[in-house]
């Protein structure tokens, strides 16, 4: 456990250092000094080329040019009027009087371009010249650098796009270029240092997934990294290490759909206890496949990559909203991990909607949010893991102690049971002389408890599963009741049982070890009330379960004691053994139940079962037997 709780500290402190790290790279971000182009004229169509193949600038008598009078002045920047069937934009500009010892053009464009200074080309980005429709490459800021000395010289860019959209996302500016660097790495420092953070969050959680084989883990490795490629990818500054903008482009879409898919079994494996989570399993499977299609019919140029990118993100929003109903749902029935990662999917999901429908429908270029909903999406499953795996370390300690236990259990029982038989046999011998009758009959008396003892102990050290059938739990627990109704004791105890359910209650279940639990809580409860008092039992139905309670009017357990209960040996009777409520623990765990004791001394206690209606055992194929009855399942 400490070394678990050193890993979680180390884990909080690099996500504090990372958190101040961005606001202080945040607030430290400098733009650089711009000089935005506002005025554009345009011209839908390609210039004509030239008997020697170079593109005839301007009209006269020796070459077919384009015409001043064909240049229209541009009043917005994208999808200008007048574009028909044209996918190529041509747009042009004066350059002003040049500062900057290195200008250069920072411009973002729909989709890719060529720029010209004075009929020279400067620079290309993606393929221009290609009509398929696999020539897109993104749409991230370029910077374009300029000749030194170009003031008043025209500035020709040659567009292409295969899309709806063409044009640009606003207007150009011109900048110094070593100073954007500069800005540009203050500005997106902070979005790296996430996706870097995205991605050793994810390797570190490989760790415990090795340790423990707990797949959420390893579902959360690669949602994290998945998502850490994504953020990196969404950045500008990669393109100053690697400018290929296909391979990034690829990698991020790539990453993304991974991501999701990732996040969806994520989600499944925290809550697959729940019936609801059917829903969810066909999700991961439609994304990835979605996902296979989608790219490859976009590399081999049958899918534009924006139109299956557009129908892409709607899935992404029917998939949100699945996922928020299905959290919402878990949550209401006071799941606490449900209600931590829904908060963080909703604080995500919001923020990544902001971005994706300006990207569809409003242009608005509201600076990206998404990765900082994703941030506190990521701490939440952080905190859900770091609580599951605090979980499962406790039942891990107890099913030790446990085996520890039947062990010694086994070898004590080994050894005393011979000596027993003999003891048992002489003292039947010696009650048949009438002069040790007086005595003979505690002897017996205490021969028999210490068998009663060893049964138990013997218990604990089994390892055959239970043989699941489906019973009527009413039934099973009248069986129950009637026993203890039949039986007499000094002072009155009435036992209730109430039942919301008139119909038979079938489950899967072993009915002579449910039959054990219900003795072990019925008998305990009755020892509460020494002077007697009423006892009953409830039955609720649930949606995926059963819920059986006892209540007594006893002494009730001491707050402090409650955790110890159901530890081998710890008992607060004089004369108990510290084993029944051991063993129902353990038969109520394999059914794939829970056990919940809650009490007030003197008020009374109260014992909560929660059973599944199906076992996870695999159902026995043919007739199965229903109460002493066959059906056919």
């Amino acid at each position: 456990m400490r070394r678990w709780s050193k890993f979680i500290r180390i884990f909080i402190l690099f996500a504090g250092v990372v958190c101040i790290g961005f606001l202080f790279i945040r607030a430290d971000a400098e733009i650089a000094d711009r000089l935005p182009l506002t005025e554009w004229e345009y011209y839908w169509g390609d210039f004509p080329i030239g008997s020697d193949g170079d593109l005839q600038w301007e009209s006269s008598a020796d070459q077919e040019g384009i015409h001043d009078s064909h240049w229209l002045p541009a009043q917005q920047t994208m999808n200008l009027p007048g574009r028909g069937d044209w996918n190529v934009l041509w747009l042009r500009t004066t350059l002003p009087a040049i500062s900057w010892k290195d200008p250069s053009l920072i411009i973002q464009i729909y989709e890719n371009f060529k720029v010209y200074v004075n009929e020279q080309l400067v620079y290309q980005y993606g393929d221009v010249d290609n009509r398929g429709y696999n020539a897109y490459q993104g749409t991230p800021e370029r910077v374009v650098l300029l000749p030194a000395e170009q003031e008043g010289g025209t500035l020709y860019i040659k567009i292409y796009s295969g899309s709806p959209n063409i044009g640009m996302l606003d207007y150009p500016e011109l900048t110094g270029y070593s100073d954007y660097i500069l800005s540009l790495h203050k500005q997106q420092a902070a979005r790296f240092i996430l996706g870097c953070f995205y991605i050793i969050a994810g390797l570190l959680s490989l760790y415990p997934f090795y340790k423990l084989r707990l797949k959420p883990f390893l579902s959360f490795g690669g949602f994290a990294i998945s998502f850490g490629l994504y953020t990196i990818c969404r950045t500008t500054i990669i393109y100053f290490y690697y400018d290929n903008p296909q391979v990034w482009m690829y990698l991020e879409l790539v990453s993304l759909i991974a991501g999701m898919a990732s996040a969806i079994i994520l989600i499944i494996q925290l809550f697959e206890d729940s019936q609801s989570v059917r829903p969810m399993k066909w999700l991961w499977k439609v994304h990835l496949l979605y996902g296979l299609v989608y790219i490859s019919s976009a590399y081999i140029g049958k899918v534009h990559l924006l139109t299956g990118l557009f129908y892409y993100q709607l899935l992404l929003f029917v998939t949100m909203a699945v996922t928020i109903v299905y959290l919402s749902i878990l949550s209401f029935r006071r799941n606490r991990e449900a209600q931590i990662v829904l908060l963080g999917t909703v604080c995500f999901s919001l923020a990544g909607s902001i971005d994706i429908l300006d990207s569809m429908f409003f242009g608005m270029n509201i600076p990206s949010i998404s990765y900082l909903g994703m941030l506190l999406l990521v701490l939440c499953l952080v905190i859900v893991l770091i609580r599951k795996s605090f979980h499962m370390i406790n039942r891990l300690r107890y099913t030790e102690k446990l085996s520890l236990v039947g062990q010694l259990a086994t070898g004590i029982a080994h050894e005393i049971r011979n000596p027993l038989t003999v003891i048992s046999g002489n003292l039947q011998l010696m009650n048949k002389q009438p002069n040790k009758r007086d005595t003979v009959p505690l002897m017996l008396e205490e021969v028999n408890r210490i068998n009663e003892i060893l049964s138990e102990l013997l218990y604990l050290s089994r390892t055959q599963p239970p043989t699941f059938e489906k019973y009527d739990l009413i039934l099973v627990l009248k069986s129950v009741v009637a026993l203890f109704r039949s039986q007499s004791t000094e002072q009155p105890i009435h036992i209730h049982f109430r039942n919301e359910e008139e119909e038979p209650l079938l489950i899967w279940c072993d009915a002579n070890r449910l039959k054990q639990v219900f003795v072990n809580i019925l008998r305990n409860g009755i020892e509460a009330m020494p002077e007697g008092g009423n006892m009953e039992v409830a039955v609720l139905r649930e949606r995926d379960g059963v819920q059986i309670q006892f209540m007594d009017e006893g002494v009730g357990i001491d707050v402090n004691d409650l955790p110890s209960l159901s530890m081998p040996f710890f008992t607060t009777k004089a004369n108990g053994t510290g084993l029944g409520l051991a063993i129902s623990h353990k038969i109520v765990e394999e059914h794939g139940g829970e056990l919940g004791m809650f009490s007030r001394p003197q008020r009374g206690t109260m014992v909560v079962i929660k059973l599944p209606l199906r076992s996870r055992v695999k159902e026995k194929q043919g007739s199965l037997p229903i109460n002493g009855r066959t059906s056919q399942s």
